[in-house]
């Protein structure tokens, strides 16, 4: 078993108390943890007792309160007050709560050397940071030895947390599967490998980068085989085989050596919605206890809790940082207040992918745009193609050509420049060439998985995130929905479980619970659908997702929670003039930057800012030079430049992923001739020009 010479380097102070003992402090969780606490810090107290005044003042640079006892004393005839600091008190540290989530920081940080046996990675890649680890050892008879230091075994599992794009997959499909193919050379055995995927589109990219070629037309019911080693199947069809993959795996030398969790977060991500996730969790456990099995996601956070009360042992835990430095992001409120941009950024031939996690809605986005370029003079049809620029997709289109072709190609196709689509490829899906990407959820792993899916390509790509402010109503419906389901849970306890009502017998609360949600109307029996399972073995009887009934309690308090804190922020709008600064539903909008590392700024908020105002501006900042200020001298450059940067970056997406440096006249120029705007910017001897000249523009001077 692995011992803890796994342990990175632990530091001495940590910023809060939770962290103490941690290797990978200080992680992505510091951010959110500070931002969450700037948010709801208490303003100061001024208490009177006794005559002793308690000031509390908060003090910026070091984010500590200090609480000073002043005592009111006579002298001479007059009234002094005698202060003595008597508690200097880390607010941070002491807070009751770090985040939204009311229940998950009360027991320790997940990730912390508490659950999980930690190995802190940095930012190397997967296969640098796990080295040599995964190469076991075989006993006389090919069984794995235990307890050798640095190796895996299959009583100690493995979690790969690593940013999308960090190389897991490249690790087990250049690693980890030569290696085993090598394994079985040298030993004459016969191990195999099993990735285990949440979505058939996810299936069909392992399958092609393994094998070469798309064979899923069987909506995940199959283990296909690849080259000597490797089988890929999704979890669905995991169920589905669970006895044939008993009896291989019962075997004196079992099939499979290691099994991988692809896009892990499945268990929780889908739990609300998919009543198995438990299920295949727990088999998966059992059916493979003598193979290692490795737990891959970028997103760690949720499910991670259910991996470690599933397994026996604690994690071998491999955390990379993360870096979202390549995301230029901004804050909207309605998805209307990106069509003139999405418009303008397809006819510049920018490509956009857009995450509604609503079918009706993707196709409703998808009309309303092309009606809008329709007025602007745009179209978003193409001659040469059934698709046109503008195309949405939800789980009914899986099966649709034009959708697996994306998914063969992992780019856009077929002259699409706008991808619309549900959660249907919101995981492990790779799609290279996006440059921006919208998201429209609450939940962090759901958006960092969103963003996960457009892949950076080269240390010089960049990319524009625009995400969601939500409102009181989007947050309402939620507790609407999550109560619902709660009540839900309740009558399947009555008809089942422990809680029958002593009014009734336990056959009339199964009768009443049958009745409503399998023989009422259609939309309870969509719900049962999700919300409770059957058994292969056991086909009469009815099972609830465990995993889902505990992330609806978490869910439910987070969004009350929040509900709550807009109602405050809403009596507490602060304006300047006649323009509002801030919006019910700030404070959790800055904690969602806050994962991507990344501040609040009204001039990149789309709800705020005046589009046509900013780039009015930029443009007549390069007539002024034009018409009146002919030259730029050597003194001038570097103020032109600046104004330049400042001009354009309000009214379109940055272009260079350092924020603080100006553009130089290369970049300066490529952004005029990707703005298609009538100017240049010529360079002389001694000094610059902007030039006006005719280029077909689509802003109009």
């Amino acid at each position: 078993m692995v011992q803890n010479n796994w342990r990175g380097p632990v530091v001495d102070e940590y910023e809060f108390d939770i962290c103490a003992g941690c290797s990978f402090y200080p992680c992505e969780y510091i951010g959110e943890f500070t931002k969450f606490m700037e948010n709801h810090s208490r303003a100061p107290d001024y208490d009177s007792l006794d005559g002793n005044i308690l000031l509390s003042e908060w003090d910026e640079a070091n984010k500590i309160i200090k609480t000073v006892g002043a005592t009111v004393v006579e002298i001479d005839g007059r009234m002094i007050e005698e202060s003595t600091p008597t508690e200097v008190v880390d607010n941070r540290r002491s807070t009751g709560f770090l985040s939204y989530d009311r229940v998950g920081l009360q027991n320790g940080c997940i990730m912390g050397p508490r659950y999980v046996t930690q190995v802190e990675c940095g930012r190397k890649s997967v296969a640098d940071g796990i080295g040599d680890h995964y190469q076991v050892q075989l006993d006389f008879d090919y069984r794995i030895e235990e307890n050798v230091p640095d190796r895996w075994e299959p009583k100690q599992p493995v979690v790969l947390s690593a940013q999308t794009g960090q190389g897991k997959n490249y690790f087990i499909e250049n690693f980890l599967i030569p290696y085993l193919e090598d394994l079985n050379y040298k030993n004459k055995t016969k191990f195999r490998i099993l990735i285990i995927s949440n979505r058939l589109a996810l299936k069909r990219q392992s399958e092609m980068h393994i094998r070469g070629q798309d064979n899923a037309e069987d909506n995940g019911k199959r283990v296909y085989s690849y080259k000597d080693v490797a089988d890929v199947v999704t979890y669905q069809g995991l169920l589905r085989r669970k006895k044939d993959l008993e009896r291989v795996q019962k075997k004196k030398r079992p099939g499979y050596l290691f099994v991988i969790c692809d896009e892990a977060h499945f268990f929780t991500s889908d739990a609300m919605f998919n009543p198995y996730t438990q299920e295949i969790l727990s088999s998966i456990v059992v059916l493979f206890k003598k193979a290692i099995r490795i737990y891959m996601t970028a997103t760690p956070y949720e499910c991670l809790q259910y991996i470690c009360e599933h397994e026996e042992y604690p994690p071998v835990f491999y955390h990379f940082q993360r870096d979202y430095s390549y995301l230029n992001v901004k804050a909207y409120s309605e998805i209307r207040e990106l069509y003139d941009d999405i418009i303008k950024g397809v006819n510049r031939a920018e490509k956009w992918l857009i995450f509604i996690d609503d079918k009706a809605k993707c196709q409703r986005v998808k009309n309303e745009l092309e009606e809008k370029g329709e007025k602007m003079g745009i179209s978003l049809q193409n001659d040469d193609s059934k698709a046109g620029k503008v195309y949405a997709v939800s789980a009914d289109s899986k099966n649709d050509e034009i959708c697996k072709l994306i998914v063969q190609e992992e780019k856009l196709v077929k002259g699409i420049q706008v991808l619309i689509t549900t959660s249907v490829l919101d995981n492990g899906v790779n799609l290279t060439g996006i440059d921006h990407i919208v998201v429209a959820d609450m939940s962090k792993s759901k958006c960092i998985q969103m963003v996960g899916r457009a892949r950076k390509s080269g240390d010089n790509d960049s990319k524009t995130l625009y995400l969601k402010r939500f409102d009181k109503k989007y947050v309402a419906d939620r507790i609407r929905d999550l109560k619902e389901q709660r009540k839900a849970y309740h009558d399947f306890d009555l008809a089942y479980g422990d809680l029958n009502d002593i009014f009734c017998s336990s056959n009339r609360d199964e009768y009443s619970f049958l009745c409503k949600y399998f023989h009422g109307n259609e939309t309870d029996w969509k719900n049962a659908n999700h919300w409770f399972s059957r058994s292969q073995d056991e086909p009469d009887k009815l099972f609830l997702n465990e995993i889902a009934r505990s992330l609806l309690e978490k869910r439910l308090s987070m969004f009350e929670f929040i509900l709550e804190e807009m109602a405050e922020e809403e009596k507490e709008v602060e304006t300047s003039g006649q323009e509002i600064k801030r919006l019910p539903g700030q404070k959790y909008l800055e904690y969602q930057l806050s994962w991507f590392e990344k501040e609040y700024c009204a001039d990149d908020d789309q709800t705020l800012c005046d589009k046509g105002k900013t780039e009015k501006n930029f443009l007549d900042f390069l007539k002024l030079y034009s018409k009146e200020k002919r030259c730029i001298d050597n003194k001038e450059k570097e103020g032109f430049r600046k104004e330049f940067t400042r001009l354009h970056d309000a009214a379109f997406p940055r272009e260079d992923k350092n924020k603080d440096r100006a553009y130089g006249i290369s970049k300066m120029n490529s952004i005029l001739e990707k703005q298609k705007m009538n100017y240049k910017i010529e360079s002389k001897s001694e000094y610059w020009t902007v030039v006006e000249y005719n280029r077909n523009p689509t802003i109009q001077k």
